[in-house]
């Protein structure tokens, strides 16, 4: 598999944020869940899916937090499928399901810019993964997944435009 990083997008509000990531895939051999699966255990998802302080700081800094999920572990087998409406709807119940208190309005506001965004997005199948679906000790969660509130993971990816986008949503 051939893919060049082809930029991201960083959407912060207060200490919550979206990380999102686009590659170009130059082959596209096989199904999109197949280069899905491969892509996240490449180092092109190691590498270049970091957030822009990372990259200008690593060697320098070692005390970010890594991802909430063992890359070694992480298998696009534990994501859940969605279209696209199911996937806008799962966000808005989560916004409106948890104990949130100040936090709930950075979420939505959050969640709308991403959607701004996102609105514009082709694709039949987007893969989302939560650290909630998962409990303290499970092989998949790294030690660091402790210190988020919440960590979600969404890959999905554009047959038409040969782009894998990758979006982490965290609040640390």
């Amino acid at each position: 598999m051939t893919v060049k990083f082809w930029g991201q997008h960083e959407i912060r509000e207060e200490y919550q944020a979206i990380f999102w990531y686009i590659f170009l895939v130059e082959d596209t051999l096989g199904e999109s869940v197949d280069l899905i699966n491969e892509f996240i255990h490449s180092n092109y998802f190691t590498d270049f899916c970091l957030p822009f302080i990372v990259k200008k700081y690593t060697g320098e800094n070692d005390r970010f937090l890594q991802r909430a999920f063992n890359r070694d572990v992480l298998d696009l087998s534990f994501f859940r499928s969605f279209n696209k409406k199911e996937l806008k709807n799962f966000f808005e119940e989560y916004a409106g399901s948890a104990s949130w208190g100040d936090d709930r309005n950075a979420f939505v506001t959050l969640i709308k810019r991403f959607n701004d965004i996102f609105n514009s997005e082709v694709g039949d199948q987007f893969f989302l993964i939560s650290k909630e679906w998962f409990t303290s000790g499970d092989k998949i969660l790294n030690a660091d997944s402790e210190f988020y509130i919440y960590y979600f993971l969404i890959v999905w990816f554009e047959t038409d435009k040969k782009v894998i986008n990758i979006c982490e949503l965290n609040y640390d």
